[in-house]
């Protein structure tokens, strides 16, 4: 038997903030204070949220199946809770009788969530008109929902918080392509992973993400624009974007994984609504998910602990 769950509503802690979102992070450290120590009797287990929809992608149908079929064969120190919609189940559904899934069921839950439930659905006159005005390539090859998609993620995993599918000490968002070209040797590797004492030890009460641009000089530009935007008061007189179309399509945080814990995704939701409604208030272009991740990492960056590497999937091995 399939375990599968309907959403009725979209539920998020997220805010309808807008502009800078400093002062309510600001008030959310004071108050909270997200920078307590991770006890050593903490029982380390994280669920990952990730979503599987069928729309104008990179990739094909058969090829994310495959990566789909790794990500059900690996799991085992984690609970993964998959956010779908009826075409994209009924195509999960050769996957959902084999042993990869049957084995790990209890640590699986599949969530029926139309992209009309979304989150950011309010926003799709936003995203439409961010498509269709766009001169970048990715958005010719791509359809406007997967960009709505990407930027779902920390909504998706608020939303698993929010709804109790699992009860861990970490959470986090784990890209159904994370796991791909994997060897049988690999595979069974990947059965102990994520290690909970590196979970422990070397993760801390941070935003954890991975960076992949290697040029120093490239990130310190990008960084640049970004802070001297909000520096110089730029949103209002509309000098310049926070990063402009020069360096738009330059590479930096890796958007297909992140780590947290509860409290910060809370703080994170908001963050992210908030520089998106920014962008879209201004209608600066929004390339994807990686180009708002970038804006909140540099204008909070006692929030994050980034992890460098040119590997796109660098956590596979970090969390061993």
């Amino acid at each position: 038997m399939f375990k599968i769950a309907y959403t009725n509503k979209s539920t998020n802690t997220s805010s309808n903030t807008s502009s800078n979102p400093n002062p309510l992070v600001q008030s959310s450290l004071t108050n909270k204070n997200p920078n307590k120590p991770v006890l050593v009797d903490t029982p380390i287990l994280v669920t990952f949220s990730t979503c599987w929809y069928i729309v104008k992608s990179k990739f094909s149908v058969t090829t994310f199946l495959e990566w789909i079929t790794n990500l059900f064969s690996i799991i085992n120190n984690f609970n993964l809770v998959l956010y779908t919609d009826i075409d994209g189940f009924n195509s999960l559904k050769p996957i959902l009788i084999t042993e990869n899934y049957t084995k790990n069921q209890d640590k699986i839950k599949i969530i029926i969530k139309p992209m009309s439930e979304f989150y950011g659905y309010k926003y799709k006159e936003n995203w439409i008109r961010n498509h269709n005005t766009s001169n970048l390539f990715l958005h010719k090859k791509t359809d406007w929902q997967l960009n709505m998609l990407w930027c779902e993620k920390i909504h998706f995993v608020t939303n698993t918080i929010y709804n109790k599918y699992f009860t861990t000490r970490f959470y986090g968002w784990c890209d159904i392509g994370y796991f791909r070209e994997l060897s049988s040797d690999k595979i069974n590797a990947l059965k102990s992973w994520p290690s909970p004492l590196t979970l422990l030890f070397n993760f801390p009460n941070k935003i954890h993400y991975g960076c992949i641009q290697k040029d120093q000089i490239k990130y310190k530009i990008l960084q640049d624009n970004v802070i001297k935007h909000y520096t110089y008061n730029n949103h209002i007189t509309k000098k310049t974007v926070p990063c402009n179309s020069k360096y738009i399509q330059e590479l930096c945080f890796a958007g297909g994984f992140f780590i947290l814990t509860k409290q910060l995704a809370e703080i994170y939701s908001r963050m992210f609504d908030a520089k998106l409604q920014y962008y879209f208030n201004n209608r600066f272009t929004i390339k994807d998910d990686q180009q708002i991740i970038m804006d909140c990492i540099f204008t909070n960056p006692q929030l994050f602990q980034i992890h460098f590497s040119e590997n796109w999937f660098m956590f596979q091995e970090l969390l061993f």
